[in-house]
């Protein structure tokens, strides 16, 4: 791994295609995996497109949120691999998933406690029934969440997009296939679209996880021998993501605003 890592340090327009393509592959594959969801779920009637339409805007800043630790962590260990200091990747990424584990409790009792008054007293949205099915589900497998962007990110920062984007590609193949199975097939309506969503994100945590402990093929391993608190480190890793985080909350904020406003004029 550190040779590959050397050769694509040497060589600028390879680590473009290297780095840089496959990335840009999935965000296509993403955005087409959408179209299809929301393809699926408008076969189940209106209020449920009006209800799914607010929870992207949710998983979006779930996704954003664990892809910023991710991207935070991620940049100082390429800074390490290109300084060639290898001794503290592990305890900077085991610091990273210390970060996500706060972030899960506190978002999740953020949820647990107001979602309620976002919805019904600020937004007051009809069809929060249908919304609190799908989040209560959602609260569950947060870590799972941030746990796959996570990881993804930590690959990236070690130059290996390819794999990353191959993980994440199956994922998107295998929510589409669950969600059929689980919408029509199991006939679970809404809760089966979170449920198809949530075990796609179960598997992808799993292979990420397989690679790293137990393949141990990457320069990262997170082992937990290697973990030495530090605060400066949560507080650089911080520094780098809260932009990618305030950026998807505002994004968040102003995408339920629109859709409310949609919803209102529809009516």
């Amino acid at each position: 791994m550190k040779r590959n890592i050397e050769f694509i340090q040497e060589n600028p327009l390879k680590a473009f295609i290297i780095l840089g393509l496959p990335i840009i592959l999935l965000l296509i594959f993403n955005e087409s995996y959408t179209i299809l969801d929301t393809y699926f779920l408008a076969k189940l009637g209106n209020s449920v497109i009006i209800a799914i339409s607010y929870i992207s805007q949710l998983v979006y800043f779930l996704n954003r949120t664990g892809k910023g630790v991710g991207r935070g962590v991620s940049s100082m260990i390429a800074r390490l691999i290109g300084a060639k200091d290898y001794e503290n990747i592990n305890n900077i990424a085991l610091h990273g998933v210390l970060l996500i584990l706060i972030l899960t409790v506190t978002i999740q009792m953020g949820f647990f406690f107001g979602s309620d008054f976002l919805f019904k007293t600020i937004l007051g949205i009809s069809e929060y029934g249908l919304i609190k099915k799908y989040l209560m589900v959602l609260i569950g497998f947060i870590f799972l969440f941030f746990l796959s962007e996570y990881l993804a990110e930590i690959l990236n920062g070690e130059g290996n997009t390819r794999l990353s984007t191959a993980v994440m590609s199956l994922g998107v193949v295998l929510n589409i296939v669950l969600d059929y199975l689980f919408i029509f097939v199991l006939n679970l309506n809404i809760l089966g679209a979170i449920l198809a969503t949530s075990c796609a994100y179960l598997i992808t945590s799993s292979i990420f996880l397989y690679i790293y402990a137990i393949r141990k093929s990457q320069i990262v391993e997170f082992r937990l021998g290697d973990f030495k608190f530090k605060f400066s480190i949560i507080k650089e890793i911080l520094v780098n993501a809260i932009p990618i985080m305030l950026d998807s909350l505002i994004v968040t904020l102003v995408g339920l605003m629109v859709v409310t406003a949609m919803k209102n004029y529809q009516q």
